[in-house]
């Protein structure tokens, strides 16, 4: 199976006066797996939507390959799509379930009558579609499971027959909107993991909508960050996690939550919270406000007061057996803060603990408050007029 490139330009969607999807521009290239991630309400399943023909956008394109597929209703795009729900008809078969798309294809009429159909179809024709069906189950592992209906299956059986459903007409694209959410943790780790497997064998480029980052950074070539939508970056995995473009993307994706630190930035660009410089702006703003926002394992903490750090209270200590997340809130504001530490270094701070907190200037992000990033210099600090220490934590 070749995969197609799949391009959409300008997508925008409204319903009343509410703008749901505003210019959306995604460029799949043949066989790419892209994850769409964001909060609930983003837009992102309205978006698969309108790639499978199921709602019109207000206005952009839509191209696989050489195909304009907005101009086609959405039963002749050649568009296979995976439901949260499975959405398998009870009353069927697992192998019957599948064999759905190709019947509808290939046969018609008559044909697709339950018992007067078997006889009004060419044998070869029946052949070939039990075949294939067959042959799709084998790949998925689900052929013991053909002769069972949905109500006999476990929720990952279900959830294979309906990846199954959509891989039996070889598409041109998957569209999966959420298909792991009903599945216990166990199993979703697991089933990502064979839909990864199965989307590389066979090359089909696909858009997988997801709340999930964990899934979307464990699974997709390229993420897509949607807010309120807007696409705000389309990226790799590793560079959406250590180099957003936007804030609401660094605020997003990253487990614990990333933090953040108001600061105001000096004539040279410096940016001071609490009369300690954290990092230096490259282009300082107008308004000399900014974020910046270091990650978690990021942060490093010393008992005994630092030159370079900032004055924290330990609230509590979450152990979570591979790391440590000790919160904090700054001793001047209360700004909450997480550091996360080797399980045996988080043991050594109690409650109401007194630590200072410090990071490498390389590892602050800076952002402007309207949430653009802005691009760091290095820091140093003034010793004297002919003297400078660079900043290194």
């Amino acid at each position: 199976m070749n995969g197609h490139a799949l391009e959409l330009s300008g997508i925008e969607k409204r319903f009343g006066k509410q703008t749901i999807l505003k210019g959306i521009d995604i460029e799949a290239r043949p066989g790419e797996f892209i994850a769409l991630v964001g909060p609930s309400g983003c837009g992102k399943s309205t978006l698969l939507r309108i790639v499978a023909g199921l709602e019109s956008p207000d206005a952009g394109r839509i191209r696989s390959g050489d195909r304009e597929l907005g101009e086609l209703p959405a039963a002749k795009r050649d568009v296979a799509m995976v439901f949260q729900s499975y959405a398998l008809y009870p009353h069927l078969t697992a192998a019957q379930n599948i064999a759905v798309p190709l019947v509808m294809r290939r046969l018609s009429g008559w044909q697709r009558l339950p018992l007067i159909g078997r006889w009004l179809t060419p044998r070869a024709v029946r052949e070939e579609i039990h075949a294939r069906v067959r042959q799709v189950a084998e790949q998925l592992e689900i052929a013991h499971l053909l002769d069972r209906k949905p109500a006999k299956m476990s929720g990952g059986q279900r959830q294979r027959v309906a990846l199954a459903r959509a891989m039996v007409r070889d598409p041109r694209v998957f569209l999966m909107d959420e298909p792991l959410s009903n599945l216990d943790a166990n199993l979703r780790v697991h089933t990502r993991s064979e839909i990864v497997a199965l989307q590389r064998r066979t090359g089909v480029t696909t858009l997988y909508v997801t709340h999930d980052q964990a899934e979307a950074l464990s699974m997709a070539d390229r993420v897509a960050v949607m807010i309120q939508g807007c696409l705000l970056q389309l990226d790799t995995p590793q560079r959406i996690y250590q180099d957003p473009r936007h804030l609401e993307v660094a605020r997003f994706i990253g487990t614990p939550r990333i933090n953040q630190l108001d600061a105001r930035v000096d004539d040279e660009g410096v940016a001071w919270v609490d009369g300690t410089a954290l990092a230096r702006c490259a282009e300082p703003p107008r308004d000399r406000k900014v974020v910046l926002a270091i990650r978690p394992p990021a942060l490093r903490l010393v008992a005994e007061r630092h030159p370079r750090g900032l004055t924290a209270w330990v609230k509590r200590c979450e152990y979570l057996g591979t790391e440590c997340l000790l919160h904090l809130e700054l001793e001047s504001d209360a700004t909450p803060l997480i550091a996360s530490l080797a399980p045996e270094l988080g043991a050594a701070y109690r409650p109401d603990q007194r630590v200072w907190v410090a990071a490498e200037p390389s590892q602050t992000l800076i952002f402007a408050r309207s949430g653009e990033r802005l691009a760091a210099a290095e820091l140093r600090l003034e010793r004297s007029a002919n003297q400078t220490e660079k900043l290194d934590v």
